[in-house]
């Protein structure tokens, strides 16, 4: 008796869309539950499955590799089902007694303590600033490269190396890293190559070190030295990514290596170091993002479509698990609708990953089914037409927030209807810091730890002229005032009864170039006022907003010890008042 498997018809045009299910071998999958697993997809909308093999499973002894479980499940697939394969191939290593990675060859944060947690098992990350411990991955990828091509090459759609614990091809976004020996004294070189002589640094980082052996990666990414940082990062995540593919295209530059990102625009982008991902993809064929499920999606796939389309690469969006519906984080139409939109602007995969084939999956089959409907190549998609939306990344980085390009977006494009251009201009990764860049900024230097210093979060009465304290809330993820809903967070400002307030206090006299910028979030808000108070004094006078965006400049003359506040009031109500605000304040 055939089963469901031998029904669907596998041998789909080239040039067709591909929805991919995923299956996970951080506990390696068994051949009954791979069956059942691909022969539900398969029925259900699905044209390919994506391999998970971890590094950990597949080399326990140095330069000892065993890749017969996984040849088993993709002899299964290719050989006897004949289906289209993704292989993601997982660079982490699990923790404990590891004989092929050392201590100093991981990432750790700037306290030491080591890069390691994830699903499933604590799995720590290899630095990339290492050269003995990238000389390993690479001799794993190349074996193992070697190992997939010469047995199931016809049925590889794309081999995806990934090195975080969340499965992507970027540092790891649950804390700040790498601040590895080899990443410092990598930091090291990196600013004498750039500088030559201390002083010449010490000026554009307004500091007095003594030598560079002295110098330590900042916690942040705010001011000259931040940048740099952020730049330093980036030229070791990519000459990773550029290693590997370098040793897959030596095998065969006929396979497509891919790239999966946690995201490229969103705040977290900074600490994932993915906010050029044109340049990190330049050896690459395929990139995709795991949006959230309430992520604008139209936003998204034209944003990267566009800059991978114009050098000839593909891209793809991730549809997570069902656990984010049982959070109450979003409903199953979010998913519909971002498979649906992600395919009519022109991705051309769409995976879906952390789903099981159990009830959940079944009960919302239809879904799936409909998503798949679209990658049939005689699925229209929406027409190109003329707007054009200019990005600056070095805009996006300080801001932390994509909120002012979705605005333009959305307008440019009446909510997503037909597919914008988008030309993004890379003055972040080799921008040349000087001595009027932002010295001071909100939220690159946001803490939950410490409010205190020259950027300070309180509340303010109105009524008295009188700031308060706030107090770090878990619940809110941001500082908090005597009213519940007076926030301060990362990037974000919600008023309550009291209103909200990021205050600078001035650490030495001179004239200061104070810039903000504010968005309202929600489109159910009757708006904020904002405005800047000098010493108690109006500096900028209130203004309200409500669907347009704010954006200010202003010069003061300030003493040691003077404070600049940036207050944000309610309007009439202050519900659904999140603001994203982006603060700049610099000494000319």
């Amino acid at each position: 008796m055939n089963s469901i498997a031998d029904d669907i018809q596998n041998n789909t045009p080239e040039d067709q869309r591909r929805l991919i299910f995923g299956i996970w071998n951080f506990n390696l999958t068994s051949a009954e539950e791979l069956k059942i697993a691909a022969e539900a997809a398969l029925a259900n909308g699905f044209n390919a499955i994506r391999i998970h093999i971890p590094w950990f499973h597949a080399e326990t002894e140095p330069g000892v590799y065993t890749f017969d479980l996984f040849n088993k499940q993709l002899d299964y697939l290719v050989i006897e089902k004949d289906i289209k394969v993704v292989i993601t191939v997982d660079f982490t290593r699990r923790t404990g007694d590891d004989r092929v990675i050392s201590p100093d060859e991981y990432q750790y944060d700037s306290g030491g303590v080591l890069c390691s947690g994830g699903a499933f098992f604590d799995r720590a990350m290899i630095s990339f600033s290492s050269a003995s411990a990238v000389r390993k991955a690479n001799d794993f990828y190349e074996a193992l490269c070697k190992n997939l091509i010469s047995r199931y090459k016809e049925n590889i759609l794309l081999i995806s190396p990934v090195f975080s614990q969340y499965a992507e091809s970027e540092y790891w976004c649950a804390g700040n890293y790498d601040y590895s020996d080899s990443a410092k004294s990598g930091f090291i070189e990196f600013l004498k190559s750039k500088y030559g002589d201390i002083a010449a640094f010490n000026h554009i980082a307004a500091a007095s070190y003594a030598s560079f052996d002295e110098i330590e990666p900042p916690d942040n990414f705010a001011g000259n030295i931040g940048l740099l940082w952020y730049q330093y990062r980036h030229a070791a995540l990519k000459s990773f990514i550029d290693s590997l593919c370098d040793t897959q295209k030596a095998i065969d530059d006929e396979v497509k290596i891919g790239l999966q990102f946690g995201s490229v625009f969103d705040e977290a982008s900074v600490q994932r170091g993915t906010l050029a991902f044109v340049d990190l993809t330049e050896k690459a064929d395929v990139m995709w993002v795991d949006d959230g499920p309430r992520y604008d999606h139209n936003w998204s796939m034209d944003y990267i479509g566009s800059a991978l389309r114009a050098r000839g690469k593909q891209s793809a969006n991730e549809i997570d698990g069902y656990y984010h519906i049982q959070n109450g984080n979003c409903i199953i139409e979010d998913y519909l609708n971002q498979g649906i939109q992600s395919f009519i602007h022109g991705t051309d995969y769409l995976t879906v990953a952390n789903w099981s084939i159990d009830q959940n999956f079944y009960d919302n089959a239809e879904v799936f089914r409909t998503i798949g409907e679209y990658t049939d190549p005689a699925t229209k998609l929406l027409p190109a037409e003329d707007p054009v939306l200019e990005v600056s990344l070095y805009d996006m980085f300080v801001r932390r927030s994509p909120a002012k390009y979705i605005t333009q977006y959305n307008k440019l494009t009446e909510n997503g209807k037909i597919v914008c251009n988008i030309n993004i201009t890379d003055d972040l990764t080799q921008k040349i810091p000087d001595e009027t860049a932002v010295i001071y900024a909100f939220p690159a230097s946001f803490s939950d730890s410490d409010s205190d210093g020259e950027l300070s979060y309180r509340s303010y009465d109105r009524q008295t002229g009188l700031f308060g304290e706030m107090q770090w809330s878990d619940q809110y993820n941001a500082w908090q005032g005597d009213a519940e809903f007076c926030l301060v967070g990362s990037g974000m400002m919600h008023p309550d009864i009291l209103d909200s307030a990021v205050v600078f206090t001035a650490p030495k006299d001179g004239r200061i170039t104070y810039s903000f910028s504010a968005t309202v979030v929600d489109k159910n808000s009757d708006g904020v006022r904002m405005s800047v108070l000098h010493n108690g004094e109006i500096l900028y006078p209130e203004q309200h907003i409500k669907d347009e965006s704010l954006e200010a400049e202003i010069t003061a003359d300030v003493k040691k010890g003077d404070e600049v506040a940036l207050i944000c009031n309610k309007y009439k109500s202050n519900s659904f008042d999140s603001i994203n605000v982006v603060i700049d304040i610099s000494y000319r």
